[in-house]
């Protein structure tokens, strides 16, 4: 079935998007491969240049709705994901959390106009990320959804 067909009526995107997981996996994706960049750029410049020139207050608070409707994306297709292993739904539970828990850091931008909570967490943090990031990549890879095509 073709695209178009299959958003001929809102009834059809509800259910196209419920059988996708509401997009949680490729979302998800996308806000970690941004979070990778933000932390190895940190890594390669240091917080004053990142703060002064990438995570720019603009930038955080468009990353922030990402972020959400990932967050919020993976609470709702919770019950429809399928895991390889309980060890796969576990990790997956902790992403689900780490996005949503991250939600209010990046939110708070739109209200602070300062994204220079950066500075309250170490550099080698940022180090830690980057491995932890690809896991999160490659589990979110992984997921599929029940009466996915």
């Amino acid at each position: 079935m073709n695209t178009l067909a299959r958003f001929s009526n809102s009834a059809n995107l509800v259910q196209t998007m419920k059988q996708e997981g509401f997009y949680f996996r490729q979302v998800g994706i996308f806000v970690i491969a941004i979070g990778f960049y933000l932390h190895l750029t940190r890594l390669f410049v240091g917080d004053t240049i990142l703060i002064g020139y990438i995570l720019t207050p603009l930038f955080d608070q468009l990353f922030a709705i990402p972020m959400a409707f990932a967050g919020i994306a993976g609470i709702l297709s919770w019950k429809r994901m399928e895991f390889r292993s309980n060890a796969h739904k576990a990790f997956i539970r902790f992403i689900v959390i780490y996005i949503t828990a991250s939600i209010p850091i990046h939110v708070a931008t739109y209200f602070t106009q300062s994204t220079e909570f950066t500075r309250i967490f170490p550099i080698w943090l940022s180090a830690v990320y980057l491995p932890f990031f690809t896991a999160v990549i490659l589990a979110l890879l992984r997921l599929r959804y029940k009466g996915a095509n």
